[in-house]
């Protein structure tokens, strides 16, 4: 526990970001949690590599979706892949497609201050029977800098979803990253937790938008009118277009499941303190660090910024005389964001290193084809069958202030494609270079004054949620 003080001058430091955005927030207690879910036998999945081969994809899903199309992405820009896809969607609603979009406010605001993005997604149709919802999530609670929707899903027609780590964004199409797209039993797990997770914000909507303590007559009618407003873009829970039974035929042999990691449900549910938010279950996390038959494993993490959880799963596997291979941002290809989360996972890096884990550093790397300057893959695979991917930085943010999802998956084929892709880039000294306890203290000394800031009480705990 913190120093009363101390406290006092964080929760203020917390605060100023309310202040500039204006943003109130509502207590909400209690709501559904989505169970593990099991694992599924009947599935088809294929790797999305290339990110204008996903684009596409997406921008074709929309033209020939039938009855629904559900988004959930970290941020939403006015960049030029936004704005075609929104007017796609235009297109796709004018035809009677229902059209649901989840983002998180902050991220969204700062990307696009007058949220042109926002506007860019009209109501065109007049058919009353369909709904176009853009919820931009405002969530302040328990002296946290933000809470994100950080999972990538791409529903259509409840018939095929892509998960990945890839956001709606031009920015999408310059990074390292991986999605796969599902169809099979998968996807109606997909479609569950796009609809707890709707209707947790259409519920918290609620309480903040259309809550009144006045008496007035006036007042009340505002407020009821308000509720009805949003409980006209709820899920019916018997609805068979969204959660079909799909007929396990010739769909594929895949096993796979969803996982996922309400970290906003279970914060209002709660109210976790922030230094407890890190100890806070997490499905896909803990599905990791549990798993223990395995030789290699191989992983791409954004920063290395790892929780206890994870950081003693890799000093353990290395303990085991396990290889354990990371490919991470290096210093100059983490400046696409900003150069404080690598410079505050030094000390974590170089902790690894001597472990004997095996790090390599992305550069900025001008050889791809793709131009992939930076690394923002969620991908990790156990040997050559097991295989992760999704959102989930296995990082302290990921843990503590994001809703995540992942594809967790056997498939020889599917793992080995990535193995492979993974093993050329460790050995391509044009895209990544061994990270060494040499490099990293040299690193250190040059960024002496800043890493001591960043490693500050108050600005550590904003880099765990942030990062």
């Amino acid at each position: 526990m913190l120093p009363k003080s101390s406290r006092i001058i964080s929760m203020k430091i917390r605060l100023i970001p309310l202040l500039f955005t204006l943003i109130f927030f509502s207590w909400f207690t209690k709501p559904a949690m989505a169970l593990v879910y099991p694992f599924t036998e009947n599935n088809h999945l294929e790797l999305l590599p290339d990110p204008y081969a996903s684009k596409d994809l997406k921008l074709e899903l929309v033209k020939n979706a039938k009855h629904h199309i559900h988004i959930m992405t970290y941020f939403w820009d006015k960049s030029s892949f936004p704005t075609e896809l929104a007017h796609e969607l235009n297109r796709a609603h004018e035809r009677g497609v229902e059209v649901r979009i989840i983002s998180t406010f902050f991220p969204s605001f700062v990307t696009d201050i007058f949220q042109k993005a926002k506007k860019n997604l009209k109501l065109k149709s007049k058919n009353p029977n369909t709904v176009f919802s853009y919820l931009p999530l405002k969530l302040y609670k328990g002296l946290t800098f933000t809470n994100n929707i950080h999972e990538k899903l791409f529903l259509v027609d409840s018939e095929v979803a892509i998960i990945g780590g890839r956001n709606i964004a031009d920015s999408a199409l310059r990074g390292k990253d991986m999605e796969v797209l599902a169809r099979g039993e998968i996807v109606n797990q997909a479609q569950d937790h796009f609809k707890i997770m709707f209707d947790f914000i259409n519920e918290l909507k609620m309480k903040s938008d259309c809550s009144t303590t006045a008496k007035s007559e006036k007042k009340i009618a505002k407020s009821e009118l308000c509720k009805k407003s949003i409980l006209k873009t709820t899920f019916a829970a018997d609805d068979e277009n969204y959660f079909k039974n799909y007929q396990q035929i010739n769909i594929g042999s895949i096993k796979a499941r969803l996982l996922t990691h309400e970290a906003i449900i279970k914060q209002y549910k709660n109210n976790y303190h922030p230094l407890e938010r890190a100890k806070m279950s997490d499905d896909i996390l803990d599905t990791i660090v549990n798993t223990t038959e395995f030789k290699t494993v191989r992983t791409y993490n954004y920063f290395i910024l790892p929780t206890d959880r994870y950081m003693n799963f890799l000093v353990k596997a290395k303990q085991e005389n396990k290889d354990v291979l990371i490919i991470t941002n290096g210093l100059e290809a983490a400046t696409f964001s900003s150069n404080k989360g690598y410079l505050f996972g030094i000390s974590y890096m170089e902790k690894l290193i001597k472990e004997n884990v095996d790090i390599y550093q992305w550069k900025k790397n001008p050889y791809s084809n793709n131009k992939e300057t930076y690394v923002h893959a969620k991908v990790l695979t156990f040997d050559d069958d097991h295989g992760f991917i999704g959102s989930h930085n296995l990082g302290f943010g990921s843990t503590m202030s994001s809703n995540e999802m992942a594809i967790e998956f056997f498939d020889t084929k599917l793992v080995t494609e990535l193995n492979e892709a993974f093993d050329r880039e460790i050995q391509n000294e044009n895209v990544t270079k061994k990270a060494t306890s040499k490099l990293l203290t040299t690193e250190a000394l040059e960024y002496e004054w800043p890493i001591k800031i960043l490693k500050s009480e108050t600005v550590e705990n904003f880099l765990k949620e942030l990062y």
